[in-house]
């Protein structure tokens, strides 16, 4: 399901060039209470897991963590941790993917660490419950909506909490190699409007640029450059449905070279042209 998502601080700018939509699948909701917690495991989607009683003792990515209650133990996918509890605990716990329309993960775009403090953990633990009544009502018709609707706000919190807390970026030891391609297209987002080649890309990352057009196309089914194009292509359609820009000073800012050149790729992308997608907004702004 894709439901609007905006950014915050350094993050706004790159999420809105990337799209304004999220693709988010859960795939499971529960709660855990066990007597003693012991085990390491390497879950294949994102696990978000909020303390809601005890403490926890996780070890991820070389580095150890004391989890107490009201914080938030957030494990990448394929990234192996261990927890080891100190007496009973209770746990929230939710397995799931969130992906932007060009198969982003927002939890690279927001590198949240091992564990974030919630800010308001009773809050966070009461939209939880809200969270699980509604998955776990298999006959609703609305079931799926209100899952989604609900866990934004979930999302929102603990981003929030995450942002209060200094926005401190997840460790060295739990980054993968698609956090790597994340620091390429942030690069590229904050450069549109110049030339960038495929060395250059590739330096960023210390790569060979043949090596992360493969990587690339594995991970998000286009090449670098095929990327750098679209985020052009949307800054653009951001840039209409924002300012009154001529498509110029538009074409300029977003690489685009001029009017005419963005004119022909902006109606191959998006099947109109720049002129018609800027009036189609001002008629139905202004019926």
């Amino acid at each position: 399901m894709q439901i609007g998502l905006g950014g915050t601080r350094m993050h706004r700018v790159f999420t809105s060039l990337i799209q304004e939509q999220l693709d988010l699948t859960i795939h499971q909701v529960g709660t855990t209470i066990e007597r003693e917690l012991h085990g390491r495991k390497n879950h294949p989607f994102w696990s978000v897991s909020h303390l809601y009683s005890g403490t926890v003792i996780l070890k991820t990515g070389g580095e150890t963590y004391r989890v107490e209650a009201g914080d938030v133990m957030v494990h990448p996918p394929n990234v192996p941790f261990t927890e080891d509890s100190i007496g009973v605990c209770t746990t929230q716990w939710i397995k799931m993917d969130a992906k932007t329309s060009s198969r982003i993960d927002l939890l690279r775009i927001y590198p949240l660490p091992a564990v974030v403090a919630l800010t308001d953990p009773a809050s966070y633990a009461s939209k939880f419950s809200e969270l699980l009544d509604i998955y776990s009502d298999f006959q609703s018709p609305l079931r799926e909506i209100n899952t989604f609707a609900c866990f934004i706000q979930i999302l929102s919190l603990l981003l929030k909490s995450w942002h209060d807390g200094g926005a401190l970026p997840r460790s060295a030891g739990m980054l993968t190699e698609e956090d790597r391609l994340v620091k390429v297209i942030f690069y590229m987002s904050k450069r549109l409007h110049r030339k960038i080649t495929r060395e250059e890309l590739a330096d960023v990352v210390h790569l060979s640029p043949s090596y992360l057009d493969r990587v690339f196309l594995e991970s998000y089914g286009i090449r670098p450059l095929q990327m750098l194009r679209d985020l052009r292509l949307k800054h653009a359609r951001h840039l209409l449905e924002t300012t009154g820009q001529t498509l110029e000073a538009i074409a300029a800012a977003s690489g685009l070279q001029d009017a005419s050149y963005l004119t022909k790729v902006f109606s191959q992308r998006f099947g109109i042209t720049p002129g018609r997608y800027r009036r189609n907004l001002k008629e139905k702004a202004h019926p």
